[in-house]
């Protein structure tokens, strides 16, 4: 196995380690895996410094990339794209889903708020429930916005087609 450090901000090491285990090892057509095997390079001849601070070691199965000898690198805008990957697309999508589920039961925003980071494994130094609630506060505007976009005369028109239907 290709074993890779991607050096993170200490919230999503601490979400990735309980939620995934360490090492962090994801399935084939995973999109960190696909984002891996697309920016995999042959390693410079001047070796990066080594860093401080905490790391995520991703495992990578030989048989689904290039020869791991050979191409065993990842720069740092890869790095940065992984970490910006994970923390977009799995941990705001997993926060999401919790926030919509906990409203469906009526629980008050702060309390479930906590429950995610508490229950996520990360502490409150690393992230903070006001960074969570003004990233949520942020989502909710862009999906009113959205919805906005579809109003017609001061209707709601679900359907793109009947919107251009009823121009006609």
């Amino acid at each position: 196995m290709l074993k890779l450090r991607i050096p993170c901000p200490q919230y999503i090491y601490e979400y990735c380690v309980n939620r995934f285990g360490e090492p962090l090892i994801l399935g084939k057509n995973h999109i960190i895996n696909r984002l891996i095997k697309s920016s995999l390079q042959k390693p410079p001849v001047k070796p990066d410094p080594p860093l401080e601070g905490h790391f995520i070691t991703v495992h990578l199965p030989w048989y689904a990339y290039p020869d791991p000898r050979v191409y065993s690198y990842l720069p740092k805008r890869a790095k940065e794209q992984i970490i910006q990957a994970i923390d977009e697309d799995i941990l705001m999508v997993d926060f999401l889903a919790f926030m919509k589920q906990g409203s469906r039961l009526e629980i008050e925003q702060q309390l479930l708020i906590a429950a995610f980071i508490q229950g996520r494994g990360m502490s409150e130094d690393s992230l903070p429930a006001e960074t969570l609630k003004k990233r949520y506060y942020r989502y909710r505007q862009q999906q009113n916005n959205f919805k906005k976009s579809f109003e017609f005369d001061g209707q709601f028109v679900p359907d793109v087609f009947e919107r251009l239907l009823n121009l006609c």
